[in-house]
């Protein structure tokens, strides 16, 4: 790694993403008996989640992933996944029960700690592919380091028109390939 990039990655490690408001915590779970998806009017199309497909994951031979719960004042309100994949831990899919950005905010600034927790994390990584998505993280101490276009094929443009898809690294191979 060039000098530049350290130095850069370093001030960058000692920002802060500000506290977790009040009332908001995560717990590490081994499996998972049910799942909050995104309310139904939830304005980005999003891939369904059950707990079946979510348990799956956290058998991945190829990536070591965990299980967190999201709670608000108690409640289980949703969850996320986070993937180790070399260094780097992923947060390869959050969900919350709920279109509110500031709650959203919350759930990706406990998956961030939750990561750098891990000891053998050297870099906490994650992807938005909404405008919420990428303010949530944003404000949550994420830099943007780049984007890559999603392709959905659609020929007869069903699609056409629709707002971004809500689309995170389980949806593709990003959460346990190596690059």
């Amino acid at each position: 790694m060039g000098t530049g990039r350290l130095v850069r990655n370093t001030v960058w490690s000692r920002s802060s993403a500000g506290p977790n408001p009040k009332g908001w915590s995560s717990l590490a779970i081994e499996s998972f008996a049910s799942v909050s998806n995104c309310p139904d009017d939830y304005p980005f199309p999003t891939p369904w989640r059950d707990a079946e497909h979510l348990n799956h994951w956290l058998r991945c031979p190829t990536a070591e992933v965990r299980g967190y719960h999201v709670l608000h004042d108690g409640s289980v309100v949703g969850y996320f996944l986070l993937s180790r994949v070399g260094g780097q831990t992923r947060i390869a899919d959050i969900r919350i029960s709920s279109g509110d950005p500031r709650n959203w905010a919350a759930a990706y600034r406990l998956a961030s700690r939750a990561a750098a927790e891990l000891p053998e994390t050297c870099e906490v990584l994650a992807v938005a592919s909404t405008p919420s998505a990428n303010a949530s993280l944003t404000s949550s101490g994420f830099r943007n380091r780049g984007s890559v276009p999603l392709f959905l094929y659609d020929p007869q443009k069903k699609l056409a028109g629709t707002p971004p898809m809500f689309w995170n690294m389980i949806d593709g191979d990003a959460a346990y390939l190596e690059d």
